[in-house]
């Protein structure tokens, strides 16, 4: 009889970066194969022993569930621990039954977290100590007992073998041999020492090859993973990795046809391996409660004083619905979970750390709300439990929770220090080797020039396969087409596309145990103190753990920062919970479209539809909030004109008025559909919850059976059939489309209540909106835009004045240090705290102050460049020269504070050079190079008024206007970008811009054709085109010239001064009368002194410069008060 054959030792794309075998199809060629056992024993971790048990299970495969660990060797305790860690050996352990699962759990995270040198080490002792219910094979051709075979070294050899028997015992402890069909002399002659120890020591033998990949073919990726993991090329990794595949059974007798019992003691290893996972199971922790009191009492008791604060009282419809809550959470088991979230959001109240309103459909819930867990009432906004928690459905509730950014982890930590850290960790997630990644790491192995590979890898757009792109004609196809060594590399990167690369963290994902996690789940390090989980969200929450998401949200950060501010200047204090809903100033703003920093309302698309539908109410948000998606946007239109009266709303049976009033006649939220099944087919809201879920499915059998069971109800409740079947038919339709109407009442009320901020305190708001968008120059350009139109100065950097973040200064907002690119937080904190002595006298006094290992010279020099020191004595260019000086006299006087006996005498300041300061369009370059955009002035200022008497509006002018003439307009060319179309002609795409917006260009080859090589970025150009789109953000350009060269042809201005003592109503008559007897072609402009303004005059003041025009001007106002430019010509 053939021996049975089973493969023990596989390890999966899990063993990150050195296996090729994909679970999936690993598990798929067993079954094609014939294996009926499988083994999964991956390097040190057990990421993915939960989908391979499914994986296994659903092919009929039974799986065996181990784990590779390394074994610090003997002696190595005396050893260097990097050195130790590099001498590990092999070991394959195998779960026998449940205890011995728990104790590869302990393994793995030992190995985790307690390792040597950074490596995943074990020492004899931890695995004794953990080794209850396992198997333990000696590890093959890497395990120590036949390393020191291979050495001659049997007496050691032997010492290994006898320690591992006498601690497991001879039916727990194998050696394994393994046969990759790679057998030479060494390989044969350990191989017969194995088969010779086993006999005399009586200890079995077991055939485990190692395997790293489904196919023989697969096995060349090996080394590729290899090179990407160590950072190696080709040359370095090359070897042959093949008889590592899932071997077939044949081959495997045939290579251990010497010791076939070795092929049947790993078939019955299998058998004896039974571990199961249970995934009906819940496991909850216990909120910790004074002896004898009841969890459920408590929450009782909670939700009722919880009523009497919210309600006044509790009011009979309040006890009504509470009763109904509370008996479906005990049903369920979750009257602690209530318990624990209540309990650290009441600690985040405490501490002042702001939360949400709620998230999802928790926001239905009246106990959630009683609890202070949301702030939504759920009976106001009629807000359905069933949707959050049925007891018809059994799942985990879900209550996730929004917390300002900058304070979430002080949640966390509570949480962990009041169930221990043994019970809490963070979600591990898994970045797999996207399309881009795969091509880059490829090229790198097989050491292609990272320029030729960038040039690839910028045609990959995101979330885009390769297959996909070679399947297109498109910039991609062709050049692999034309470049055989990017066809290599793109053929080698489609095959480990998709592969787990690394490991890293859930952004909010916390799970919590009643009892140490490694009960049930392994550990690996985390961050802020924290373990973190080494299966992911999905394989937890089907183990039946209770996971919760502590999530950041910017905009509460932002709402906290306005109060924040707002507090500095002593303003009235606002409870954000308790704002008006019906504030007419927040529904003008929102109806003109001015959403910049408003959640969820930004988007350009957003702004128009709320231009459209002019919201006038809380409920027009909600709906704004739920149709503007992908599918319902179709009904926004039907909405408005509902709104506006210039649609009649119409209901399928009058019966559903009360349900669809709000949302003129259309289903928008999912609970709606729910209310329609209760009202008109009896259905409970629970039954309803079940049909709302199985319709949005679309699939015909379930369609059918639901179509059958809501139209019967209908009819036993007295409905008409046809009437019947026409709701239902609507109920399909917008089955898909319905948004949960929880989440979005509760996301409508922090747009609200960033809307009323924006609206009431703007000059707040705004600087804690820029606060949040440091280091996003594209972001604070164009709130600094914003600012203008609402007239709040943006005011420059200042060492004396500015902080960390964006401050309000009056009715103005100054612009932070840390907004200045090469000026680092540390910087920053230096500066701040050098400035509690009291204001910078000057430069030196700066340098004197300051530690100038933070504040370095690249520090210093973008503060001055930015004319952040322009309040301190000096101009730019003199202190950016004296800098060293300054610096040098600095580090002295920090010494002799340090060291006074060497001070003597004072050491004077150097003098400031003489040298000439920048000109503003200098200044105004600085200032980009270091901000990011144009701060406090622009390169089309001083051709603004020039551009206005030529009727040329700003770019803000032109995009804000009702006309769809795209131009002509001008700005400064930006992002520069050539292309080549399909037919390989070069086009471009830029950006224009000035002081008040940008718009994209794109210039067509007709267009670009006359350009190649001479437009640049950073000059000044008039364009003109048309648009192409209704935003108004791009234009298609068909004409654009240098501004200089345009203008040449312009008359040039006449330019008059108005000094101060000049300016009297008497003076400025005689002026016009001037004008006005020698009018002709050339526009005027005149410059008030006093008030620092000029103003462009009309068309009927235009004159033809002349001598005795100049005469006659400077009789009136003074010498020197007339200039004109030449043609085209300069300013005063």
């Amino acid at each position: 009889m053939r021996p049975s054959v089973v493969h023990l030792f596989v390890q999966s794309e899990y063993s990150l970066l050195q296996s090729a075998a994909r679970l999936e199809p690993l598990v798929e060629q067993a079954r094609q194969l014939g294996f009926t056992s499988l083994g999964l024993a991956d390097d040190s971790v057990m990421y993915g022993v939960v989908p391979f048990y499914q994986a296994c299970k659903k092919a009929g495969i039974h799986p065996v569930i181990g784990l590779q660990v390394w074994m610090q060797p003997e002696g190595s305790a005396e050893m260097p621990a990097g050195r130790a860690a590099r001498l590990a050996h092999r070991l394959v352990l195998l779960a026998e039954n449940q205890a011995g699962y728990r104790s590869l759990v302990r393994l793995s995270t030992l190995a985790q977290m307690e390792g040597a040198a950074g490596r995943p080490v074990l020492t004899f002792d931890q695995l004794v100590a953990h080794g209850e219910g396992i198997i333990v094979l000696s590890g093959g051709n890497d395990g120590e007992i036949a390393y020191r075979l291979a050495r001659g070294e049997e007496e050691q050899a032997l010492a290994v073998l006898r320690r591992y028997r006498e601690a497991f015992g001879p039916d727990h402890f194998f050696l394994q041999l393994e046969d990759h069909g790679k057998a030479d002399g060494q390989f044969r002659k350990v191989r017969s020492m194995l088969t010779s120890l086993s006999r005399k020591e009586g200890i079995s033998l077991v055939a485990a090859n190692r395997v790293l990949a489904v196919e023989a073919r697969d096995t060349r990726l090996i080394p590729v993973l290899e090179g990407i993991r160590e950072g190696k090329t080709w040359s370095e990794v090359e070897k042959d990795w093949s008889g590592y595949e899932l071997t077939p059974p044949d081959v495997m007798r045939e290579r251990f046809a010497d010791v076939p019992w070795a092929l049947e003691n790993a078939r019955v290893i299998a058998e004896r391996c039974q571990v199961t996972f249970d995934f009906d199971q819940l496991i909850l922790p216990r909120f910790p409660l004074p002896e004898g009191v009841q969890a459920a009492d408590y929450l009782r008791a909670l939700c009722e004083k919880g009523a009497v604060k919210r309600y006044g009282r509790i009011l009979p419809e309040v006890r009504q619905r509470l009763e109904k809550e509370l008996a479906v959470i005990e049903s369920m088991g979750f009257v602690d979970y209530f318990l624990i979230v209540w309990d650290f959001m009441r600690y985040a109240r405490k501490q002042g750390i702001l939360t949400g309103p709620g998230r999802g459909s928790a926001a239905g819930s009246l106990v959630a709300y009683l609890l202070g867990i949301t702030k939504v009432d759920p009976l106001k906004y009629n807000l359905l439990f069933e949707r959050f928690l049925n007891p018809a459905r059994i799942s985990m509730p879900d209550i996730d929770i929004d917390f300002s950014t900058e304070r979430r982890d002080e949640v966390i930590r509570y949480v962990a220090e009041k169930y221990g850290t043994d019970r809490v960790a963070q979600i591990i997630t898994f970045g797999t080797m996207a399309a881009r990644a795969a091509v880059r790491d490829v090229g790198r192995v097989f050491g292609v020039p990272p320029g030729k590979i960038d040039r690839l890898a910028k045609l990959i757009p995101a979330h885009t396969s390769l297959e996909q792109l070679e399947q297109e004609d498109g910039p991609f196809r062709r050049l692999i087409d034309n470049d055989p060594e990017l066809a290599h590399v793109v053929a080698w990167a489609k095959q480990i596309e998709g592969f787990p690369r690394h490991t890293s963290t859930h952004a909010a994902g916390v799970v919590l145990a009643p009892g140490p996690l490694t009960d049930w789940i392994p550990l690996q390090p985390g961050g802020d103190g924290l373990a973190l989980t080494q299966y992911p969200m999905d394989v937890l929450e089907s183990l039946g753990f209770l996971k919760m998401d502590f999530l950041g949200l910017k905009n509460l950060t932002i709402i906290e920062k306005t109060l924040r501010s707002m507090a500095r200047q002593n303003r009235p204090p606002l409870d954000m919970d308790r704002l008006p809903d019906d504030d007419p100033k927040v529904y003008r703003m929102l109806s003109a479209g001015d959403t910049s920093g408003v959640f969820q309302l930004e988007s350009a698309g957003m702004r128009r539809v709320l231009q459209e539908m002019r919201p006038s109410c809380f409920e027009d948000i909600v709906a704004v909030l739920a149709l503007y998606r992908p599918g319902p946007m179709e009904f926004i239109p039907h909405y408005i004109q509902a709104k506006h009266g210039r649609r009649a709303v119409t209901y399928p049976h009058p019966s559903l008025e009360p349900i669809l009033k709000d949302t003129y006649g259309i289903i928008v939220y999912q609970e709606q559909i729910m209310q329609i099944a209760a009202r008109m087919a009896g259905f409970s809201l629970a039954e309803a919850d079940l049909l709302r879920r199985a319709v949005s499915k679309k699939q015909r059998d379930v369609l059918d059976e639901q179509r059958q069971h809501f139209v019967d109800g209908c009819v036993r409740m007295g409905y008409d059939r046809q009437v019947a079947e026409q709701v239902y038919d609507m109920i399909v339709r917008f089955a898909s489309y319905g948004f949960n109407r929880s989440h979005a009442v509760a996301y409508a009320v922090i747009a609200y209540q960033t809307a009323y901020l924006k609206a009431h305190v703007p000059e707040h708001f705004m600087a804690a909106l820029m606060s949040e968008s440091i280091g996003q120059a594209d972001k604070l350009h164009e709130y600094s835009r914003q600012l203008r139109q609402q007239g709040i100065r943006l005011l420059p950097p200042d060492i004396q004045k500015s902080g960390l973040e964006f401050t309000v200064e009056g009715r103005d907002i100054r612009y932070p240090l840390s907004g200045i690119r090469q000026v680092g937080t540390q910087a920053v904190q230096a500066i701040l705290e050098a400035r509690k002595e009291g204001p910078f006298e000057d430069l030196f006094d700066l340098c004197a102050r300051v530690d100038l290992r933070v504040c370095n010279r690249r520090v210093l020099e973008a503060l001055i460049q930015v004319g952040a020191m322009d309040s301190l004595p000096g101009h730019r260019a003199q202190l950016l020269m004296i800098l060293d000086e300054a610096m040098a006299w600095g580090a002295r006087m920090q010494e002799e504070k340090t060291q006074p006996q060497l001070l003597t005498t004072a050491i004077p300041k150097p003098d400031y050079p003489n040298v000439a300061p920048y000109s503003p369009a200098e200044a105004w370059r600085m200032e980009k190079e270091y901000l990011g955009f144009y701060l406090t002035g622009h390169p089309l200022d001083p051709w603004r008024e020039r551009l206005r008497a030529r009727g040329i509006p700003t770019i803000g002018e032109l995009q804000s206007s009702r006309t769809e003439k795209a131009g002509p307009v001008a700005g400064e060319l930006q992002q520069l970008r050539i292309v080549r179309t399909k037919k390989g002609e070069p086009m471009a795409f830029a950006e224009l811009e000035d002081a008040t917006g940008s718009i994209r260009l794109t210039l067509f080859p007709s267009v670009f054709k006359d350009w190649l090589g001479q437009l640049q970025e950073g000059q000044l150009y008039l364009v003109e085109g048309r648009w192409d789109n209704p935003e108004k953000r791009t234009m298609i350009v068909e004409r654009i010239m240098p501004l200089e060269e345009v203008a040449m042809n312009w008359p040039a201005p006449v330019y008059i001064r108005i000094p101060g003592p000049r300016s009297s109503p008497h003076a400025l008559r005689q002026l016009k009368q001037l004008l006005l007897q020698h009018r002709g072609q050339q526009p005027v402009i005149l410059y008030y002194e006093e008030q620092g303004r000029a103003i462009q005059l009309g068309e009927a003041y235009r004159v033809n410069d002349s001598q005795p025009l100049r005469e006659a001007v400077e009789r009136l106002l003074g010498a020197g008060t007339y200039a004109s430019g030449t043609k085209g010509g300069a300013s005063m």
